[in-house]
């Protein structure tokens, strides 16, 4: 279920659900060093390496809940070269 976006269309760090704090979720193949850190920070999941322009990049640290902020699926799109849509100047060429 993809969340509305927060009034002020700014990425938020707070839970929608419960509004508590969250953590990034972080995708792709970490590194030893990183896997270390992020398993000794309660900051960062890593969510593994197959990530999809509708996954979640938040993660709610006391209810679980997992959210996608504004901006991450066009990022996202871009870094994939799926481009935002016919007409947004982001086609690829």
């Amino acid at each position: 279920m993809t969340q509305p976006d927060p009034p002020d269309h700014q990425p938020t760090t707070v839970c929608p659900e419960c509004g508590g704090p969250s953590r990034e979720i972080v995708y792709g193949m970490p590194s030893e060093e990183f896997a270390e850190a992020a398993e000794a920070s309660d900051d960062i999941v890593i969510a593994g390496c197959c990530i999809d322009v509708d996954d979640p990049d938040r993660e709610c640290k006391v209810c679980g809940h997992q959210w996608q902020n504004p901006g991450f699926r066009d990022g996202l799109r871009e870094h994939l070269g799926l481009g935002l849509g016919p007409g947004s100047g982001s086609e690829r060429r």
